[in-house]
């Protein structure tokens, strides 16, 4: 019975697995939230090139459209599809102020640590069928979003995330 009294210091070890444990645990939350403001930072930057491509081929192919038509033709001799693939990489680069490295585009923090990675960007701008209203130019962007990941006690491994976003053109009536 007096050993059981009689143990000061006891807790000690205890309390210092109980402060690590909460460390960990606090590091774990603020990685899992970096991920996921970076995802939804890219994502909501990928959505606005869509949209823009999408208006710009409305706008700029044929501006005169005709009301309750969505597609992108013009007439030259006989019509004829127009729309324009466009470049992604520089709008996303200038919204999310990356920096291009080989294929890749990366954010870096100010210290010079990656924070994440874009890969394999592609937009692909569709066209409606001729005359057929139901349907409008349709452009869907797709990348891998690439997020480097240290937890506590581990070594740093990579994410891959694939996002994909659609922007269309309908009729409104």
């Amino acid at each position: 019975m007096k050993a059981l009294k009689k143990n000061d210091g006891s807790a000690m070890p205890l309390f210092i697995v109980g402060i690590f444990f909460i460390l960990a645990l606090v590091a774990v939350i603020y990685q899992n939230s970096t991920m996921i403001a970076a995802g939804r930072s890219v994502k909501a930057a990928m959505q606005k090139v869509a949209l823009n491509a999408i208006t710009q081929n409305s706008e700029e192919t044929y501006p005169s459209k005709r009301e309750g038509y969505t597609g992108a033709y013009e007439k030259q001799f006989d019509w004829n599809p127009a729309v324009e693939n466009i470049d992604p990489t520089d709008q996303i680069t200038e919204m999310l102020h990356l920096t291009q490295e080989g294929t890749a585009l990366v954010k870096r923090s100010a210290a010079g640590a990656e924070l994440y990675r874009l890969d394999t960007i592609q937009l692909t701008v569709e066209n409606t069928e001729f005359l057929n209203s139901s349907k409008g130019i349709k452009a869907t962007m797709s990348l891998n979003l690439v997020i480097p990941v240290k937890y506590p006690l581990m070594e740093e491994r990579p994410i891959t995330i694939p996002i994909k976003v659609t922007a269309e053109n309908k009729m409104k009536f």
